[in-house]
């Protein structure tokens, strides 16, 4: 489903990725949760 969100849109896709490596744990770069995108 990410492969659609993706290609919906790419602020979308730049939050999906934001968001599966917070999950992981894997903080590359600080998060805003106020503004992912």
């Amino acid at each position: 489903m990410w492969g659609v969100v993706a290609r919906s849109s790419a602020p979308a896709e730049q939050t999906t990725l934001r968001h599966g490596l917070a999950q992981r744990g894997c903080r590359v770069y600080p998060v805003d949760p106020v503004n992912p995108a």
